[in-house]
């Protein structure tokens, strides 16, 4: 992780220059499996869209971009006062990298091929997303910031001793170029696999899908459960 205060422009040139050194080092010795990510922090969400702000970003990306070259790197803009902005960046530092996360994905890409879910998420019980898919970058965006808030309700539940399966939500947004609504659902499911809790959530286009979605969850607890034993 390389972390950098967006609001601070005074540190920006001393900060650059850390990254210099960093890439110096890393182009050296590690150049095959370096990933960098750059957390843009304080990126707070009063002030994320006035003009200064914006100014600074753009400044960075710029230098960034020189200076990192040919690396592997992703930019977050992230803030205290949005958590789900932390837990992606997080979620992707921490466990995108690894080779479990990438069995992860695959088994998440066959359960979201088979049931047509515009978006899909794999949570583990802190919330920190293990796999992801999704057909638009909004559909996902949209996931990552409801889940935190679901998990936490049906949690809350729990602690009144009420079992909870799972929470649907039904949404309706425009679309574009149309004058239409779309409907569809958002649902959170528990997955309970040996002593680990999984959530998963996805967003549906389209009712008819969700029947599609569920019939599906068993497969997806089998092959999950497969996977957790075969790490111990």
């Amino acid at each position: 992780f390389y972390v950098t205060d967006i609001q601070s422009q005074s540190k920006f040139e001393e900060a650059l220059i850390y990254l210099k050194d960093i890439i110096n080092i890393v182009s050296e010795n590690h150049i095959k499996n370096f990933q960098l990510l750059i957390l843009f922090h304080k990126f707070d969400p009063d002030i994320k869209n006035r003009s200064d702000i914006i100014q600074n970003q753009r400044f960075l990306e710029s230098k960034i971009t020189k200076i990192i070259g040919n690396l592997k790197f992703w930019i977050y803009k992230t803030s205290i006062y949005d958590i789900t902005t932390l837990s992606k960046a997080f979620s992707d530092g921490v466990f995108y990298a690894t080779h479990k996360s990438k069995m992860f994905q695959a088994l998440l890409k066959d359960y979201m091929g088979k049931t047509f879910n515009s978006a899909t998420l794999l949570l583990d019980q802190n919330c920190f997303i293990i796999a992801s898919r999704s057909t638009n970058e909004d559909y996902q965006r949209i996931c990552e910031e409801i889940a935190p808030r679901l998990t936490r309700a049906l949690e809350k539940l729990e602690e009144w001793a009420i079992n909870t399966v799972d929470i649907v939500t039904t949404i309706e947004f425009p679309e574009k170029h149309s004058d239409f609504q779309k409907e569809g659902i958002i649902f959170l499911r528990k997955l309970d696999i040996t002593k680990t809790r999984f959530y998963l959530v996805a967003l549906c286009l389209n009712k008819k899908v969700k029947i599609r979605a569920y019939e599906y969850l068993p497969i997806l607890a089998d092959n999950l459960k497969n996977l957790l034993e075969s790490f111990e």
